[in-house]
């Protein structure tokens, strides 16, 4: 596992929190409502497309709005733990996920209940990487296998759990209530994390992926998937599609590979001259 994000010290060097079980049940707790919640918004589909009067189209970028947007944003996400703070990261991601499942669970029509799935995964992009920095910080070389290992188990119970507990919530409540559960459960965490976790300091020393060009990039990556997957269920020629999508990708691909190569080579440049400072100053 590459633990390179860390803040300027190796895995080894972590110490072990004196709270780190609980810190552990809290970011378990996180990671779970994300899986939980996609994995209960399947089973509320047929409810949902009922009473929204939603379309195929309509339930499909439901389900694939939080998709598109999670993956889109996930590596910008993780390196923004490191520059602004691993816990304010992951209670901002909380709340953005939190907030917009009041939104979902009382849309009156797809278009709404669309944008509260684009929020909430612009924060579950934000909680996941989250987590497991924590994590890694928390725990010494000895335990973090472990610790790693049960977070690691949580989307499996989720994807277990979910349908079955979504299943128990449209028996007795609306398809709404697969979202409003999310809220007290993100609540709990917000309070936890701010009362156990430790703020890690912000690394504004180093550049980061949170760069303007970087976020464009992975912006218009997460355009690029959308207009895909749109022009793909309309009628657009697919031919026409997958070709425009192969050149843009490319370019995007491009410009990453590009802008990664800039900056190693700038850090390569800032190691020769701090190993050159050094032999002078002997």
């Amino acid at each position: 596992m590459d633990l390179s994000f860390l803040d300027g010290h190796t895995a080894s060097s972590v110490a072990r929190h004196p709270r780190r079980w609980l810190i552990l049940i809290v970011l378990c707790l996180s990671t779970l409502v994300l899986v939980v919640d996609n994995m209960m918004l399947n089973v509320a589909v047929p409810q949902i497309a009922t009473d929204l009067d939603a379309d195929a189209q309509d339930i499909q970028w439901i389900i694939d709005s939080y998709i598109l947007v999670f993956a889109g944003l996930l590596l910008t996400s993780g390196s923004m733990s490191d520059r602004y703070g691993r816990r304010l990261v992951m209670v901002v991601g909380l709340i953005l996920f939190g907030a917009p499942s009041v939104l979902a669970a009382f849309a009156t029509n797809p278009e709404l209940l669309i944008a509260g799935r684009v929020v909430m995964g612009i924060g579950g992009a934000l909680i996941m990487p989250s987590t497991l920095s924590i994590l890694i910080t928390v725990f010494d070389e000895a335990e973090r296998p472990r610790a790693i290992a049960a977070w690691s188990a949580v989307p499996v119970v989720g994807m277990v759990g979910g349908p079955v507990l979504g299943g128990v919530l449209l028996d007795h409540f609306w398809w709404g209530s697969v979202f409003i559960l999310n809220v007290p459960i993100v609540v709990l965490a917000i309070i936890a994390a701010l009362a156990l976790m430790p703020e890690s300091a912000p690394d504004d020393a180093r550049e980061s992926i949170t760069d303007a060009l970087a976020v464009a990039l992975n912006t218009g990556d997460t355009g690029l998937a959308v207009a895909a997957r749109e022009a793909f269920t309309s009628a657009m020629s697919t031919t026409f599609v997958a070709g425009a999508c192969a050149v843009v990708g490319a370019a995007f691909l491009s410009l990453m590979l590009m802008r990664d190569r800039k900056q190693d080579g700038a850090e390569v440049e800032e190691a020769d001259q701090a190993g050159t400072d050094e032999v002078l100053a002997r």
